[in-house]
């Protein structure tokens, strides 16, 4: 089931809800809540001495004029989620756009050098002229990286594995 098959105001949509298996898993279908206690858990505890520089830096390869606003979403939920700096780096004529995004967020207008990172986000509201650099990262950035919508699209028919830590995502 999807969350808004289960909470108002779809909950009263739906009628009779029925989970079964379609076919696609090799075992039964099951879905359990993630709770506020769980996701806790997955998270790294920091003593109360900790700054900015002990969580990390996120280099984040996103945003087109047309698809700022994707690069400022995905740079809040990584400072959200505990990067320590976040560092967007957007073409110059995204800039007029980028009104949303928190002060702490660093901005760059050149592209990127992944060793001064500890991970890297390539994709979201990328478009299609920087594709070439979504590939080379892909190809070459020796660290994990997460690949999202336009860093998908960049990634067809050009798709090889890599020895560096991916995960892929359509958003």
């Amino acid at each position: 089931p999807r969350i808004g098959q289960l909470l108002e105001p779809g909950a009263d949509l739906v009628g009779e809800l029925r989970v079964v298996d379609i076919g696609l898993t090799s075992g039964p279908t099951s879905f359990a809540w993630t709770e506020r206690s769980d996701v806790a858990g997955w998270l790294p505890s920091w003593p109360p001495a900790t700054h900015k520089g002990h969580r990390g830096h996120l280099g984040v390869v996103a945003g087109s004029r047309e698809l700022a606003g994707a690069a400022t979403l995905s740079c809040v939920a990584a400072l959200r989620a505990g990067a320590g700096r976040v560092t967007l780096h957007v073409p110059e004529d995204a800039l007029v756009r980028l009104e949303g995004l928190p002060p702490d967020v660093m901005v760059r207008c050149d592209d990127p050098d992944p060793r001064s990172f500890d991970a890297l986000v390539v994709g979201p509201g990328l478009g299609p002229h920087r594709q070439a650099l979504a590939r080379s990262l892909w190809e070459t950035a020796a660290l994990p990286a997460v690949f999202d919508a336009d860093g998908l699209n960049a990634l067809v028919g050009h798709l090889q594995a890599s020895p560096h830590p991916r995960a892929l995502t359509p958003h």
